[in-house]
């Protein structure tokens, strides 16, 4: 019998958001699940729980097709599959055109998220002909062969950037936040970050305003060794992206700051994933990451660095 297969082709973190919809199918259906993305993000995908991963178009057979991706890759990657069920599922009506209709023949239809988290949307718009509970996403850890050599054993990680600077806090705050974790006895640190010459250098302006001393591996690390740094790391720094998905993913205790984006879609708070938010009843468009006061940030942090020592 032929698996499943789902067609996404969006960013690292919004893939992770996938993971509780393809466990669900793949519970359903009782076999591992094909997911067809870009080809860079595969290393992730290997550390899914009875999810193959592929890249690129091929003839090939499947007990059905869903694809969460409109554009003309997919809808190729579509129609070289043989399957007796070939859906479409977009977020907006806008992205709907009217040869999708021709590609998939059994549904091309927008499906609203509203507010919901995401990775919500994506597990109840799978297909499922019994009841399965919702779980967040989840991975497996990454192997010791994909560590940095430069990355210590034990270690706090900031991620501080995203794809877009407008979600970035100061990076002089994230210098005092360091600065004060370290004059609590808290260390050492490592910084990552994307390879965008803004981002490496937002990274450099937050170790040389930091007093504490930093293992600076923004822009320098491979997929796998990025994945291996945030599932070791004993705490989680970031702002609004990959590494606020795959700290909790991996099990790991963060705090992510978010500004302008709307936390109730991307953020799921658990015992061990937090996030701050502008204090303000604004807009969501009005509000500012700049607005989150830099003692909200230490003062978290410290309780749980103390809660992880005291339960050690």
């Amino acid at each position: 019998m032929h698996a499943p297969l789902v067609i996404f082709h969006k960013q690292l973190g919004d893939l992770l958001l996938v993971e509780p919809g393809l466990a669900k199918l793949a519970a359903a259906s009782g076999a591992p699940i094909r997911i067809s993305t870009r080809a860079a993000f595969l290393p992730m995908v290997s550390l899914m729980e009875n999810v193959v991963g592929e890249s690129g178009v091929r003839l090939s057979c499947a007990s059905q097709v869903i694809s969460l991706s409109g554009n003309f890759h997919a809808a190729v990657k579509t129609a070289t599959t043989l399957a007796p069920s070939k859906k479409l599922w977009l977020l907006s009506p806008s992205h709907l055109k009217p040869w999708h209709k021709l590609v998939y023949p059994n549904g091309a239809a927008y499906v609203p998220a509203w507010e919901q988290y995401r990775g919500r949307y994506y597990f109840d718009i799978m297909p499922c002909a019994q009841t399965i509970e919702f779980r967040p996403p989840k991975l497996r850890n990454p192997p010791t062969e994909w560590k940095h050599p430069r990355l210590p054993d034990d270690y706090i990680l900031l991620h501080p950037t995203s794809a877009w600077p407008s979600k970035s806090w100061p990076a002089a705050r994230w210098s005092t936040v360091l600065n004060t974790l370290k004059a609590s006895g808290y260390g050492p640190f490592v910084i990552t970050g994307g390879s965008a010459e803004w981002e490496q250098a937002f990274s450099k302006e937050v170790c040389e305003k930091s007093e504490a001393p930093i293992i600076n591996l923004a822009g320098r690390t491979t997929l796998q060794q990025y994945l291996y740094t945030v599932a070791n790391a004993r705490l989680v720094l970031c702002v609004d992206g990959s590494s606020s998905h795959l700290a909790p993913a991996f099990g790991r205790p963060s705090i992510s700051l978010f500004g302008n984006t709307p936390h109730l879609v991307w953020h799921l708070s658990t015992s061990l994933s937090s996030l701050l938010a502008p204090p303000t009843d604004a807009p969501l468009h009005d509000k500012s990451i700049n607005e989150i006061p830099t003692d909200s940030v230490i003062q978290l942090a410290q309780q749980k660095l103390d809660r992880l020592l005291t339960s050690s």
